[in-house]
């Protein structure tokens, strides 16, 4: 197929499995804010440098629990 050719349909597979973990990953993330942004320099959003570190990461780490607490201790 050349590249001036147009597909007629375009499929993609969500992991379903992050779909039913996304409120656990929110939820961590939220009591992550808690128990850290009392100990944070003024003007610092927690969560904003957790979501930050985690983009940043993600071509190492990738996607997951393991990941995501890495992000947490790096953050």
């Amino acid at each position: 197929m050349s590249r001036g050719e147009r597909f007629e349909v375009i499929g993609f597979d969500a992991d379903d499995t992050l779909w039913s973990s996304e409120d656990s990953f929110r939820d961590a993330a939220a009591m992550f804010a808690e128990v850290v942004g009392p100990h944070t320099p003024d003007g610092v959003d927690v969560l904003d440098a957790l979501h930050a570190t985690e983009r940043d990461n993600i071509a190492i780490s990738g996607y997951g629990v393991k990941a995501f607490a890495l992000s947490m201790v790096q953050a």
